[in-house]
């Protein structure tokens, strides 16, 4: 019975009670409690006691009917939250402990410790949130780009990170208002980004940008390729290069690399001019520059060098002079594994 029915249920019933002892009997009965008097028809009396059975049933009701809504207010918001929670690991977000069920609660906590992921395509589920979620996620890991709007997440969200770098190799434009705004993103979204342009867009564009970018050895290799391949002269000078490249903790493998790119193309005097420049720069790079000596036959200049070295030192580069001596002409490639 719900307690609308019930009130009205026993409002009749007093009345009824009530209506049948006053018909019966309609004289007023005088009671005294402690100094004060009452005096009601003995009808109002006899009803007294089951109206105050009434009232106590009634805040007895309305206590436990409230609890039980409290409660399953609770429960009903807890869920939410595990639905939440499962959504949020999904989207590698972090998660929140704020349920208020003791089971759920339990539940809860083992959720937050595990990773969560899905890679079936076939994984349905009948809760719009958490199908909306794992489809945004197979498109991501599938290389498929959401819009920013609708997926909601930081751009240090590594699935944002993922959702970014999709849109970077998919949309050439993006990658490039990535590199004018290099200050909005992570380096993890700046890096592709800078080679998608270095790929897709002319050195007189990527020239521009040079600026904007933290390099590092892959950047550089990428960028070195494609000044190499378009060019029969250099389209980044010297002096551009060597900015690059101080940016850069390279090797002297890193630079004979640059080196045999830029060889095809390059006139032999600037690039000489470029290995000279960063050996005067920094001696660790003397290797190089005897590599790029070797390469021009430039056999004086490497034997000044190796006469002012210790004798540990370019132990390659002196036995390619002595076998030189010796008549014997091997290639320096050959010698370089």
């Amino acid at each position: 019975m719900g307690i609308k029915n019930y009130i009205v249920a026993s409002v009749i019933l007093l009345i009824a009670i009530g209506g049948y002892v006053y018909s019966v009997e309609d004289i007023e009965y005088t009671y005294q409690i402690l100094n004060h008097t009452f005096t009601f028809p003995v009808a109002i009396w006899m009803i007294l006691p089951a109206f105050a059975l009434f009232i106590a049933s009634l805040l007895h009701m309305l206590y436990y009917g409230t609890k039980t809504f409290l409660d399953t207010r609770t429960l009903q918001k807890d869920r939410e939250i595990l639905i939440d929670t499962i959504g949020d690991k999904l989207l590698l977000k972090e998660t929140k402990d704020n349920l208020r069920n003791p089971e759920l609660k339990t539940l809860g906590e083992i959720i937050n410790q595990l990773d969560i992921g899905v890679s079936d395509l076939n994984f349905t589920t009948s809760n719009k949130k958490i199908a909306k979620i794992v489809d945004q996620v197979l498109q991501i890991n599938s290389g498929k780009y959401v819009s920013t709007k609708e997926l909601k997440l930081p751009n240090e969200n590594p699935l944002m990170i993922q959702n970014l770098k999709n849109r970077v190799e998919l949309d050439g434009n993006f990658a490039l208002e990535v590199v004018k705004q290099p200050s909005s993103y992570t380096q993890e979204i700046i890096k592709p980004a800078f080679i998608k342009v270095v790929q897709t867009k002319s050195l007189t564009t990527i020239k521009k940008y040079l600026e904007n970018i933290d390099f590092d050895i892959d950047i550089l290799k990428e960028l070195v390729k494609k000044d190499s391949l378009e060019h029969t002269d250099f389209s980044l000078t010297n002096s551009e290069l060597i900015n690059v490249i101080k940016q850069v903790d390279v090797t002297n493998d890193d630079l004979i690399y640059i080196a045999k790119a830029y060889k095809q193309t390059a006139i032999p005097d600037k690039l000489i001019k470029l290995f000279e420049d960063l050996m005067s720069s920094d001696e660790k790079y003397t290797e190089s520059y005897l590599y790029i000596l070797a390469q021009y036959e430039m056999i004086d200049n490497i034997r000044e060098i190796l006469a002012n070295s210790q004798k540990n030192e370019f132990t390659l580069y002196k036995m390619l002079i002595d076998l030189r001596d010796a008549n014997k002409h091997y290639s320096l490639d050959t010698l370089i594994k």
